[in-house]
């Protein structure tokens, strides 16, 4: 919570994020929910926006690795501005204890419905699993019974989507970074609505036809693989290095551990080969413009170019001090040379075991095999190049 807390802090030092915040909400308002970290106050669900959205705008909150992947401290944007409404409106006094409570049960449902089906397979979002979670635990937090839970899990169900089409190109844009924000929003409203009636459909997953298997998931079943504990919460990986796409931080790594013995050999560099898993490959193996830091995070190839050329980390945490007053340090003319020379040549390769889940669930399975992925990056141009240096 402290770290996902931390993220929602920096955010706020983001003009484009208070933009996309702050337009809804009045600071008149005493009894609405606050939004962390600043003046402004609305009601719970437009707070759970506000608060979600700068809980995931840096992509710097932590990461769960599994069929799905996803970021189940995005909950928190839910949860917290729902305990604030409670106590500052119904009389209700949530100690940090029930929120936490809270926080660990969404972190459990969401990331044991990600170990259970990938629904970037199939062209879908993961934070619709983040909608499903802050809906039934938001529910509880309401003092909703057990049929008002399944209500509103229901109802989230039944919203399917989104799509992942605004994290790929040439369709990234700032949707990427509020995404999350809109789920845990969603989510919200729904246990609202399941606290004032519980009715819902029966079968939201399973019926033939419309059900979300069959229509949208290929027949694909959304099971628990067992009971639920406290798996998640305890075995979450957090980022302590940079923001950016988890799948490339051991580039980006590696990249700076070579850096000092590269750089004086700059013209000499044929290619990079970087082997990483097949996730990677679908994700950030990316070409041609990238259009703002929520683009740039999300591409390997510029994460570890800017790595190796200028030691920085490829998403400051402020947007002080970089080339183009952003997120991350803008593309110049030798990182676009490096980066249109990348071409890839995969082949398949045996993925790792993943480490056994308790809590009584099964053992994790590979989701999927890796690729040893070949980027031959062509030396930058020989003439009028800047000397590196980093980027704050």
């Amino acid at each position: 919570m402290v770290d996902a807390i931390a993220c929602a802090l920096l955010a706020t030092a983001d003009d484009a994020c208070m933009q996309v915040i702050a337009p809804p909400y009045s600071t008149g308002r005493t009894d609405g929910a606050r939004v962390l970290g600043t003046r402004l106050a609305a009601s719970p669900v437009d707070a759970a926006f506000a608060t979600g959205t700068l809980v995931r705008w840096l992509d710097f909150n932590d990461t769960w690795l599994a069929k799905e992947w996803g970021h189940p401290s995005d909950n928190l944007g839910g949860l917290l501005p729902l305990c604030d409404h409670l106590t500052r409106s119904t009389g209700a006094s949530p100690t940090v204890t029930d929120l936490m409570t809270a926080l660990v049960q969404a972190y459990e449902i969401q990331g044991a419905l990600a170990d259970g089906v990938a629904l970037n397979r199939h062209g879908l979002d993961h934070t619709a699993f983040v909608r499903v979670a802050t809906a039934a635990v938001a529910t509880r937090l309401l003092g909703g019974a057990r049929d008002q839970v399944a209500a509103a899990v229901a109802h989230a169900f039944a919203d399917a989507g989104p799509l992942r089409v605004f994290r790929h190109a040439p369709n990234v844009t700032w949707r990427k970074s509020w995404a999350a924000g809109d789920a845990v929003a969603r989510g919200v409203w729904l246990a609202d609505h399941a606290m004032r009636t519980a009715v819902a459909p029966a079968r939201p997953l399973t019926t033939p036809g419309w059900g979300l298997q069959e229509a949208l998931l290929d027949g694909e079943p959304i099971d628990l693989e067992g009971p639920l504990g406290s798996t998640t919460a305890e075995g979450v990986l957090l980022k302590p290095w940079f923001p950016g796409e988890y799948h490339g931080h051991s580039s980006v790594e590696a990249g700076l551990s070579v850096r000092l013995r590269v750089l004086p050999r700059l013209d000499d560099v044929e290619h990079i080969e970087v082997a990483t898993r097949e996730a990677a490959v679908r994700i950030i193996d990316k070409r041609g413009p990238l259009t703002g830091h929520a683009d740039r995070d999300h591409c390997l190839q510029y994460m570890l170019v800017i790595a190796l050329l200028y030691g920085a980390r490829p998403s400051a945490p402020s947007r002080r001090g970089c080339p183009d007053g952003g997120g991350q340090a803008a593309p110049r003319p030798g990182d676009r040379a490096f980066r249109r020379g990348c071409r890839r040549a995969d082949r398949r390769t045996a993925g790792p075991g993943r480490a056994r889940r308790s809590a009584g669930r099964r053992a994790r399975r590979p989701a999927h095999p890796t690729r040893s992925s070949r980027a031959d990056i062509g030396p930058g141009p020989r003439s009028g190049r800047r000397s590196p240096r980093s980027c704050p």
